[in-house]
């Protein structure tokens, strides 16, 4: 989120940290199980044991999971199927942060640096170390939160690799540097890897384009010097959190008008989740709506969703147009989704590939093999046919004709 306040820029010699968590889901409300740093010189990675289990996304993201054993439990991972040492979420913490003043020294601060594009991972932070009363010995020592997408944005080069993943976007800026370097093959999922791909990528930029031979003293002032130039204070961060949690309330506030469209496919609930959002965005709730449809009706909805910059297409617009106009409308029931059976679609249109498959390899089921005329079936029976034929003196019809054809040939003769 953007505000319009002015912020102090950042003078002075810091340390920079690559930095970055790995959480049971991407909610405010949701807890940290893998937190992580690294610097040239020191690294930290600390796994948590968390109060309530990864969803299934976190789950699969990071590859581990919660076990129970008995009467415990413990963080098990997927990749190695080994259990995992962790930590309260408590003592962690209070250790990140005094590795943090450690590294530091005598510097005028820390400045954390990592990839992401929701801006999750700093707010998580800032979150915990409120819940234990620590923010105020946290700020002392950091000073600011950096994303790299944004210094990407500000080298006008990163267009599009925020759909990268964090190895080939460390690629691109490599060979943009001309520099011989093979895409990293470790597991991302990790916030250990990903803390250090993040500090590698914003080495990279601080390079500005251009490829120089730096000492390690050499490069930690350019990246001072550069980097330090694009940071805001952390004062930054905590605004855009209460912006953030004010537009969080906002959506809530607003779930009924799309209760419909959470209640039905996932499609659906992702549509729903951006209309949503965006009304949130520009500080729209549930109340001001009401207020536009009493006095302006469907008129006053559209002027709103026109304004909505995230919602371009005309078509969507008049859906958000429509669903808003059932809701506040007492004559009209709420606007339901029309959701087609897809499934039932492409697994139908799998069992006619496959049958058409095994009929062209001779591999049918048991059940296509029956309705198939066996040959040799087919012999015994004509076989079979023509022997109770002799006996019985019955003549086959084919036979009858060719008793008539030699009858006439004997005729004409």
């Amino acid at each position: 989120m953007s505000t319009e306040k002015q912020y102090s820029k950042l003078e002075g010699n810091y340390t920079y940290v690559g930095f970055d968590i790995d959480t049971t889901g991407r909610r405010l409300i949701d807890e940290i199980v893998h937190i992580a740093a690294y610097t040239p010189d020191d690294a930290y990675s600390q796994y948590i044991m968390p109060l309530m289990n990864l969803n299934p996304v976190a789950r699969n993201r990071h590859q581990i999971r919660v076990i129970t054993v008995g009467f415990f439990r413990m963080l098990k991972s997927m990749q190695t199927y080994k259990v995992i040492k962790t930590k309260t979420e408590i003592a962690a913490i209070m250790e990140f942060l005094e590795w943090l003043e450690k590294i530091n020294g005598e510097k005028d601060g820390v400045i954390l640096m990592y990839h992401d594009q929701p801006k999750i991972t700093p707010y998580m932070l800032i979150e915990k170390m409120k819940k234990f009363n620590l923010f105020e010995r946290f700020k002392k020592t950091v000073k600011s939160f950096v994303n790299g997408y944004d210094l990407n944005n500000f080298a006008e080069k990163g267009k599009g690799l925020k759909y990268l993943t964090l190895s080939a976007n460390f690629k691109v800026h490599a060979d943009q540097l001309n520099m011989n370097v093979k895409e990293p093959e470790d597991f991302e999922g990790c916030a250990a890897v990903r803390a250090k791909l993040s500090y590698e990528i914003c080495k990279l930029i601080s390079y500005e384009g251009e490829q120089k031979e730096l000492d390690d003293k050499q490069v930690l002032e350019q990246m001072n010097r550069y980097i330090s130039a694009k940071a805001n204070p952390i004062e930054r961060e905590l605004d855009e959190l209460v912006e953030m949690e004010e537009s969080i309330s906002r959506q809530t506030d607003m779930r009924d008008i799309f209760l419909t469209y959470f209640s039905t496919s996932r499609y659906h609930r992702r549509r729903a989740l951006i209309f949503r959002r965006s009304l949130a965005d520009i500080k729209i709730d549930k109340t001001k709506l009401q207020e536009i449809w009493n006095n302006e009706k469907r008129e006053g909805l559209e002027k709103i969703v026109k304004t909505l910059e995230s919602i371009k297409e005309e078509v969507d617009r008049e859906e958000l147009v429509n669903i808003l106009e059932h809701h506040f409308d007492e004559e009209k029931k709420p606007l339901k989704p029309l959701v087609r059976n897809g499934n039932s679609n492409r697994n139908r249109n799998h069992m006619r590939r496959r049958n058409s498959r095994s009929h062209k390899d001779g591999r049918g089921s048991s059940r296509s093999n029956s309705r198939r005329p066996n040959r040799n079936n087919s012999r015994r029976r004509m076989s079979h046919r023509e022997e109770m034929n002799s006996k019985t003196g019955m003549i086959h019809k084919d036979q009858q004709q060719e008793y008539d054809h030699a009858n006439n040939v004997a005729a004409a003769n």
